[in-house]
């Protein structure tokens, strides 16, 4: 007869097998950097960030129109019922003509605004900057999210795989009962034991799968994919990071989107104080016309125009507005004020975001080690009641409670490992991170 612990290694490769096929039947399986860019492509949050930044892209460009110059053309016709007649020493004249029409083009253009194109153009490329933070930090979002639920979906894959072996297990100790009992080598209240504790343990494989269900689905929502029972490629492990707590505070102060966005938001504030102050400053404008008609004052030209042209400045100075200007500009700078306070706020709350994460990381990384720890042993114990067992030494329940202990221990280790593996998403997040291959604020690429 086999081992029980040989059969219990044995299942669990078996199930991780079943499982990597059922995968690849279902779909092409995803790997962690598949579903990200799946995500980054088709998610809807990320395609709002996008447009929301495409659509500050425009507002440079109508900024920048206020300081170009204006070209109009220009048209008219008009049909008159009568002319009008004017008595000169009993002859009657008539002025003008039935028939009216001109043509002409204008161009003008703005000198001095007292600052207010200059801030507006300014603050559009702000604007630009503030959205593009805002999708980064979207899409960083999104990353950490999709990150966690791929994590949960090899969690899940490994509980089923764990459980099923346990199952099996058990079975094969329930049919090896029942073989002594035949024997006469064992009771009755074993065989009911083994069987009781085999039923017991299905319950928690029928868990474990639905479980996996819903977090594939989860994963399979997150990142817009067709298929429910996404299959996915991958596995959890512990990869040894040990960053320098100043240093990963450092690198989220100047590299966090919500803190790089909370900047421009400063310096658009900034721009709008300039902005309104200029409603009190002079306006200066040069134009230019070109026109041509066939009625010159009271001379009718027949069908040929005559072209003249006018040019001048344009000063506009608005000398009082009744304090409109300077409650508006105070206005704008009680929102400076605010907003200042908000970014110093935000750093402090990423630098204690930063400093949970590292704690986190440290906490989960001493997990895994220590969970390692007792799955070797929960192993070692587990060979000792198989040999007492198997020697007869032991009842079946002596190595039921081991082989219960061994699962749990697994169980533990894997936990602890997906813990790792998501605080490590959490930090990386907090710190502003991203990985060259996700292409994050990059455009999207065709879909996979």
């Amino acid at each position: 007869m086999k081992s029980p612990t040989y059969l219990f290694v044995a299942s669990v490769v078996l199930v991780s097998v079943v499982v990597a096929q059922d995968a690849v039947v279902q779909g092409q399986p995803y790997t962690l950097d598949a579903c990200i860019r799946s995500g980054l492509e088709r998610s809807a949050v990320a395609a709002r960030a996008m447009l929301g930044e495409e659509i500050a892209g425009t507002q440079v460009g109508q900024a920048r129109s206020e300081a170009l110059p204006r070209v109009s053309a220009n048209g008219t016709y008009t049909r008159v019922d009568e002319l009008q007649s004017v008595d000169f020493g009993g002859v009657q004249m008539e002025l003008g003509t039935l028939d009216s029409y001109s043509a002409g083009v204008g161009v003008s253009q703005l000198l001095y605004s007292g600052g207010r194109v200059g801030a507006a153009l300014r603050a559009a490329q702000l604007s630009r900057d503030y959205a593009g933070e805002a999708r980064r930090g979207a899409e960083l979002a999104l990353v950490r999210d999709i990150r966690i639920a791929f994590h949960g979906v090899l969690l899940a894959q490994e509980r089923v795989a764990v459980a099923q072996a346990s199952v099996d297990h058990l079975e094969s100790l329930s049919k090896e009962t029942g073989r002594k009992l035949d024997a006469g080598k064992a009771s009755e209240f074993d065989l009911l034991s083994a069987r009781v504790r085999l039923a017991n343990e299905k319950p928690v494989l029928i868990a474990a799968r639905s479980a996996l269900a819903l977090v594939r689905a989860a994963l399979a929502r997150l990142i817009m994919a067709d298929e429910p029972d996404l299959a996915i490629t991958g596995r959890l492990e512990c990869v040894e990071w040990n960053p320098l707590p100043d240093a990963l505070a450092e690198m989220a102060l100047t590299g966090r989107a919500e803190i790089l966005q909370a900047e421009s938001g400063v310096e658009l504030s900034r721009e709008a104080v300039t902005a309104s102050r200029a409603g009190v400053r002079p306006n200066l404008g040069l134009f230019a016309n070109y026109t041509g008609a066939n009625t010159y004052g009271f001379t009718d030209q027949g069908n040929d125009l005559e072209w003249h042209w006018n040019a001048g400045l344009a000063l506009n100075w608005p000398l009082w507005d009744g304090g409109l200007t300077h409650h508006a500009v105070r206005e704008k700078e009680l929102d400076l004020e605010m907003r200042m306070v908000d970014l110093g706020d935000l750093k402090s709350a990423v630098r204690i975001e930063v400093r949970q994460g590292y704690l986190d990381l440290t906490y989960a990384r001493e997990a895994v080690s220590a969970s390692r720890d007792t799955v070797q042993m929960a192993e070692e114990a587990l060979k000792i009641a198989n040999a007492r067992y198997s020697s007869g030494l032991s009842t079946q329940l002596e190595y039921a409670d081991a082989n219960l202990a061994l699962r749990q221990a697994r169980l533990a280790y894997l936990v602890a490992l997906a813990s790792h593996m998501d605080a490590m998403a959490r930090l990386e997040y907090a710190c502003g991170i991203a990985r060259p291959e996700w292409g994050v604020g990059m455009e999207r690429s065709a879909a996979r």
